[in-house]
């Protein structure tokens, strides 16, 4: 398999345009807590709500969109690109401004998604966050609404077989980790979350994208995949959870790591064998 970076694979780059407007714009914002200023590789997040009666005020981090599967005056909030503490910002002006209207809703209607940059990694890397992802897939769902993984629109990519999967394809654009973007942008789609407000829940679960992000990104792509692998057959799967997320593995017991990191762990290592197309 070659190794080339994704860019170049499929020629697609994202636009991070807005990036350093929107640093310009944090100057004369407060200090608050931030939990993400060591993460510098830049996300976006799709905020789906309804109830939203009245107009959206401007906002620095976000536009707001009209959504048609939406209803009961359904907005999406869609933020500019972000990284480190922009992060942090940009989910406390959301927060703030939701808070303005009191007829917000949540229905299962609503989701929240996080589109990951993935432009630095080399095929060899996406093999493995994909081999790490599904392997773990599990503990995405985990901290979402239970209906979401019964959710047309956001299945499990277990689900699939992982052929069907290494053919990067809109089709499969409404599974768990969706890959479609990187031939548009090279950005991946988490699709799990439901529409919520619960700011300490959604920035937990973004870090489990970001954690996973970073971890990928460091290590050497001629060998990451046969790491994972022995990693793998050697069941040594709550040693590479805490690895990877450190302080946040401990959201999860560790039985249910170990349970359903093996329920997966065959899918995982199909992909290993395969080559993305």
């Amino acid at each position: 398999m070659s190794n080339q970076l994704l860019t170049q694979k499929w020629g697609a780059v994202p636009n991070f345009s807005c990036v350093l407007s929107t640093c310009e714009q944090m100057k004369d914002l407060p200090e608050i807590r931030t939990f993400f200023g060591g993460y510098n590789n830049p996300i976006g997040i799709e905020v789906e709500c309804e109830g939203i009666e009245s107009k959206v005020p401007p906002l620095k981090f976000w536009q707001d969109k009209e959504d048609g599967s939406l209803r009961n005056n359904g907005r999406e909030f869609v933020s500019h690109p972000l990284s480190g503490r922009q992060i942090d910002y940009a989910l406390q002006e959301l927060g703030d401004c939701l808070k303005l209207f009191p007829k917000l809703s949540w229905s299962h209607r609503t989701s929240i998604h996080v589109h990951q940059n993935v432009s630095t990694l080399r095929e060899q890397h996406l093999v493995a966050y994909t081999m790490l992802y599904v392997l773990f897939e599990d503990l995405f769902y985990h901290m979402v609404a239970p209906y979401r993984a019964a959710n047309a629109f956001c299945y499990k990519t277990a689900a699939l077989d992982p052929s069907e999967y290494m053919r990067i394809q809109e089709s499969n654009k409404y599974c768990g980790l969706n890959l479609a973007p990187i031939k548009r942008q090279c950005t991946v789609e988490f699709r799990h979350m439901h529409g919520t407000d619960d700011l300490r829940l959604l920035r937990r679960w973004i870090q489990l994208i970001v954690k996973l992000h970073a971890w990928i990104e460091k290590q050497d792509s001629r060998t990451i995949v046969e790491k994972v692998m022995s990693d793998i057959e050697n069941l040594q799967f709550i040693p590479l959870a805490k690895e990877i997320w450190g302080v946040n593995s401990t959201l999860f017991d560790d039985k249910f790591i170990h349970d359903s990191a093996t329920k997966n762990a065959l899918w995982s290592l199909c992909i290993a064998t395969q080559e993305f197309q």
